[in-house]
């Protein structure tokens, strides 16, 4: 996420922004982000600049145009009583609530330790003076090294890419409304395809003269190649308005040297589901027979956020064993996110098949009975 004058990086978290004209404010409530300055290049780009730091639970960053972002933390007994109200989930709770502790002690940071500066006299107001609203944003905490995944190519993240670029002395512009999904309930949004075109985007490895995009599906895959420094690329993800199918895409963009030595790579998810499409059927009660008798690959959605009891868990599992058969455990790194079952074309073959969905360390379970059947005539002798 970017403000004007900072840019946030989730690395699994319950953190909150606010940002006015001139100032803005991070502040983690839980897990930790990483806050740098933002720069800008030779022809205005905006580009990530010095990096601010780490920050944990009870810390963030305050930004006032004219000086160097100041990081800040409740590291004091007022300050820590008031962080109490609103760490981890109770920011899920309240937002506005927890926004409005956080600028608070920002204030008081500013005041306590930076009395000279002008941080204490910046309030996070809009210039008429009504407060921005405020949310609290929310992601699953999922393990992530600096730069190791692609931007999450969803309709939501690619256009939330688009910034506005300000300078001096040029008039003030305001960019398209775009849709940030902050919701702990829907973090599927993230790698949910809601168009048949879909922008791709990521910063180029400096060490890298050429790359390899792979993309792969449970019906199909393809690769592409740049010859030269890029950082988007428009995947035609089917054709036509709606899918014929759904599917499940593991996308993987590797960076090579002049030596062909691979030099880096970047990996990400999305999953193509006619439900987002206006297309679903939907069966009157889960009696009916459709709904445990399925003919083509499947993607299986899987949100810990579905029950309280699971909503912070880090990972999610899925046990898919086929009656008579063999079984698979499929661990996850996230735990909200689509599993692509490839039973078409798969080694699976046709069955019955128990499926088990679990977040471990956590109790609960779901489960589903599903059979595989071919599209002619099935025969059950007993």
């Amino acid at each position: 996420m970017r403000t004007r004058a900072l840019e946030i990086r989730d690395l699994g978290t319950v953190f909150g922004v606010r940002a006015c004209e001139d100032a803005s404010d991070v502040f983690v409530f839980k897990g930790s982000v990483q806050v740098n300055e933002v720069g800008y290049g030779e022809w205005g780009q905006e580009l990530s600049g010095a990096a601010v730091g780490i920050c944990g639970a009870g810390e963030g960053v305050r930004a006032v145009s004219g000086e160097s972002p100041s990081k800040i933390a409740a590291d004091w007994p007022e300050a820590k009583k008031l962080f109490g109200a609103v760490q981890a989930g109770r920011a899920v709770d309240d937002p506005v609530k927890a926004m409005k502790t956080a600028s608070q002690i920002a204030d008081l940071w500013a005041e306590r330790y930076m009395p000279g500066s002008s941080l204490p006299a910046k309030k996070m107001r809009v210039g008429n003076g009504i407060p921005f609203q405020n949310k609290a944003w929310v992601r699953a905490s999922v393990p992530q090294q600096e730069g190791n995944n692609m931007n999450r190519a969803s309709a939501a993240a690619a256009l939330a890419a688009a910034a506005v670029m300000m300078g001096a002395g040029k008039a003030e512009a305001v960019s398209d409304p775009v849709s940030v999904n902050f919701s702990p309930h829907q973090n599927r949004y993230w790698t949910t395809v809601l168009t048949n075109e879909v922008p791709l985007r990521w910063n180029w490895n400096a060490a890298a003269t050429h790359a390899e995009l792979d993309i792969r599906g449970m019906n199909a895959s393809f690769t592409t190649n740049f010859t030269g420094i890029t950082s988007n690329y428009l995947w035609r993800t089917f054709a036509g308005s709606v899918p014929e199918r759904e599917d499940a895409y593991t996308l993987t963009l590797r960076f090579y040297n002049g030596n062909d030595v691979l030099v880096g790579a970047m990996t990400s998810k999305l999953a193509v589901v006619t439900g987002a499409f206006g297309k679903a059927v939907v069966d009157p009660g889960p009696a009916e027979k459709n709904w445990a008798r399925i003919r083509d690959n499947v993607v299986i959605p899987y949100d810990s956020t579905w029950a309280a009891a699971t909503a912070d868990a880090a990972n999610g599992r899925i046990v898919i064993a086929k009656i008579g058969g063999t079984s698979q455990t499929n661990a996850f790194a996230d735990a909200s996110s689509y599993y692509g079952l490839k039973l078409k074309h798969g080694d699976w073959e046709y069955g019955a098949f128990f499926l088990a969905l679990t977040f471990p360390g956590h109790e609960g379970e779901w489960n589903a009975n599903v059979v595989y059947v071919p599209n002619g005539t099935l025969i059950r002798v007993k």
